[in-house]
């Protein structure tokens, strides 16, 4: 919705719909819509994590930022670099959560996530 929405004076709406394959009656009643409960949460959520991080000098990332808050549980969108041993801690210590790595097999997909850690210097044992 948002494509159409930042692009909707340029193309019009109908027009994008069209190769989208979406009915713009969906993109009007998305509009129309108000914010769900876990969307205003969310926009709460970005503001406190603004604040922790600025009042920690803005030296951590999004998952250390998000563990100092203590959540509920964790869903981050993708593992890539030394964030993953802290994943792995946090998933480890009892925080429910889910996350994605790209990998073309489910073996490919757990030597990232042991070698990942390597990236912040620690060497996990088996």
């Amino acid at each position: 919705m948002s494509f159409i929405q930042t692009h909707r004076d340029r193309w019009g709406v109908e027009p994008i719909c069209r190769v989208l394959q979406v009915a713009p009656a969906t993109y009007y009643a998305a509009r129309r819509r108000p914010p769900s409960v876990r969307a205003l949460r969310d926009a709460q959520l970005k503001v406190e994590i603004a604040r922790v991080h600025k009042n920690n000098f803005q030296v951590y990332g999004d998952l250390k930022e998000a563990l100092r808050m203590r959540p509920d549980r964790l869903i981050l969108g993708e593992v890539r670099q030394e964030e993953c041993l802290d994943l792995l801690i946090a998933f480890n210590s009892g925080i429910p959560g889910m996350t994605s790595v790209h990998a073309s097999s489910a073996r490919e997909a757990l030597v990232k996530l042991t070698t990942l850690p390597l990236l912040a210097g620690v060497i996990l044992s088996r």
